[in-house]
């Protein structure tokens, strides 16, 4: 599949899904595929590359996840395919994009990932609706959970040996359980951007802004067992 920006030029992918390894979804700053115009969010299942609708307006998607069966989109897009209450979070319903029932979530969207059956979503946003979630939240599928607070902003979610981990601004931290958080004591210099699970090998690697890790130099990626 050839993948342009609105320029004609290369687009950029943020972010790749592989689901049930039968789908790949891809976001990011794309305006067409191919020779069709998807605005930034498409599906390919090997043979056909296709879009939703009209794709989301203006920006990138950060984010993608299935939940429940449900595709999640999330970015600082401005809404999703002109559907109300859809801007930076979006839900395809198999027909069109919609918002969550609560109305809109009011910052960027940077990272999901599915813990215990509970989505998480975590990026700078401190409100969905009337809700108040401090750049992290759980929902249910029927319920929006307060599950803590993280401060500035948060970019990255991570399931490693059946624990839930963030990176953020303040390096890394592990899911206690209720709206608690640790905060690992030996950390990067600066911002972690990405957590990603090696499952085979057991490890999590860590990328992000930084050089050092506990003064030993590590620069913009680790790997911890």
């Amino acid at each position: 599949i050839c993948l342009w920006n609105n320029y004609g030029g290369d687009a950029i992918v943020k972010v790749i899904y592989n689901y049930n390894d039968s789908i790949l979804f891809i976001g990011g700053g794309i305006r067409c595929v191919n020779n069709d115009t998807i605005n930034n969010i498409l599906k390919w299942d090997t043979m056909h590359a296709t879009g939703f609708d009209n794709g989301v307006s203006i920006d990138a998607v950060n984010s993608i996840i299935v939940y429940h069966d449900t595709l999640l989109i999330g970015g600082n897009f401005n809404d999703a395919s002109g559907e109300p209450n859809t801007a930076r979070l979006a839900i395809w319903n198999g027909e069109a994009w919609q918002g969550t029932s609560i109305g809109q979530i009011d910052h960027y969207v940077y990272d999901f990932v599915i813990y215990q059956d509970k989505l998480f979503i975590t990026g700078r946003f401190g409100h969905i609706g009337s809700f108040v979630c401090d750049k992290i939240v759980a929902y249910n599928g029927e319920d929006w959970i307060n599950v803590g607070s993280f401060g500035m902003w948060a970019s990255a979610l991570e399931v490693f040996n059946g624990e839930l981990y963030a990176g953020g601004y303040w390096g890394i931290r592990k899911y206690l359980g209720g709206t608690q958080w640790e905060t690992f004591p030996v950390k990067p210099n600066d911002f972690v951007f990405e957590l990603k699970a090696d499952t085979t090998n057991t490890f999590l690697y860590v990328g992000g802004q930084f050089t050092a890790v506990a003064g030993e130099p590590s620069v913009g990626s680790a790997m911890w067992d």
